[in-house]
């Protein structure tokens, strides 16, 4: 088990960076400045971060997660999730119930201790 907590900290620093996105994509589109500020929700990608495995269909590489994300500039949104498989994997975790979520959720946390 990991010194230090990875998920307590990790959540609300990716929550504190999605709402800093939006305030300022808001502020640039008030004050005509014409930049774009997009907030990226990112599944996992091989070969960063905690994420190590390899490529696949729902773990992208980094020039294929890139590539999605630069296509995604000009949507006009200020949060996406550029790659269209975390996307689905996305919506299809707000048709499970809480409490299966949360089973999944203790047992990617497991399986991530088990790793380090």
């Amino acid at each position: 088990m990991p010194l230090l907590p990875s998920f307590p900290t990790f959540s609300p620093s990716k929550a504190f960076l999605m709402s800093s996105s939006m305030e300022l994509a808001r502020e640039m589109k008030v004050t005509g400045r014409g930049i774009e500020v997009i907030g990226l929700r990112a599944g996992g990608v091989a070969g960063t971060g905690m994420n190590r495995g390899k490529e696949g269909f729902f773990r992208p590489g980094v020039d294929k997660f890139v590539e999605a994300a630069l296509a995604r500039v000009g949507c006009g949104r200020m949060v996406v999730i550029p790659y269209w498989p975390h996307a689905v994997m996305a919506w299809w975790r707000t048709l499970l119930p809480e409490f299966v979520r949360e089973f999944i959720y203790a047992d990617a946390v497991q399986h991530r201790y088990r790793q380090q």
